[in-house]
């Protein structure tokens, strides 16, 4: 089908325009995904066990701290030997540092916390004390 000289110059104004319009139309910007370590944390009572995958990260390039009540587990994986041949079809492994928090409860045992590694897998063990007891605040009046 063909359309007549005398309506292409209003199909190709129609198409400026609209392209105009589509590229004034502001985008969503997606923040660049930053590389997270995957985690399973569960609480039995007694401790709160982490389970943190980091796969090819070695022990000694991870630091665990605790301040605040909030427990840091960062770290940083880099890969050892550099590819200098582009003929990647896909690349989906990521190489560079993360950061994982977790707010650790009141009760949370932060001198007896204790970390393993094994198989690009972090076992963090969080003993837990007692949970506080409820105690009862008695209201008194101020004497004047």
């Amino acid at each position: 089908m063909s359309i007549s000289p005398a309506k292409r110059p209003f199909t190709a104004a129609l198409r400026e325009r609209l392209t105009r319009v589509a590229a004034a139309v502001p985008r969503p910007r997606r923040a660049p995904a930053e590389p997270r370590a995957p985690m399973d944390v569960q609480d039995t009572g007694d401790t709160l066990q982490l389970r943190v995958d980091v796969p090819g990260v070695a022990p000694e390039d991870i630091r665990i701290t605790i301040d605040g009540g909030v427990l840091t587990i960062a770290g940083e994986h880099e890969e050892t030997s550099e590819r200098t041949d582009g003929g990647y079809v896909r690349r989906e492994r990521r190489y560079g540092a993360f950061c994982r928090t977790v707010e650790l409860p009141d009760r949370a045992e932060a001198d007896r916390v204790e970390a393993h590694a094994k198989d690009g897998v972090i076992d963090i063990t969080v003993p837990l004390g007692r949970p506080p007891e409820r105690k009862v605040i008695e209201v008194r009046p101020t004497a004047s």
